[in-house]
């Protein structure tokens, strides 16, 4: 993987973002936790302005928490709306059927 988290999930906030335009001016902060080879890193997502800080984000009213690897393959094969939905759906165990290697 050459980019780095941070990156990856401004990344995926703006996809998300132009697919679903009614929230870009949604003012919110979302906590971002993404488990590694033994290690959890931490994110601070404040919207509007897609600010992406490594912090806990204890004022974070909504909490995405899932699998580094996963992460990223969701975010390098460019998921939409729809595989995030799938991969909540049916857990970061299965890979939505749209995105494959």
């Amino acid at each position: 993987m050459s980019e780095d988290a941070k990156t990856l999930i401004e990344q995926a906030v703006r996809s998300f973002l132009e697919e679903v335009p009614a929230l870009k001016p949604m003012t919110l902060v979302v906590g971002v936790d993404l488990h590694g080879r033994g290690d959890t890193q931490q994110f601070r997502v404040e919207l509007p302005e897609v600010a992406v800080t490594k912090d806990i984000a204890a004022d974070a009213r909504v909490r995405l928490d899932m699998r580094r690897d996963f992460f990223n393959l969701m975010v390098e094969h460019g998921a939409k709306v729809a595989d995030w939905r799938e991969a909540f759906e049916n857990g970061a165990r299965r890979r939505p059927a749209s995105i494959s290697t």
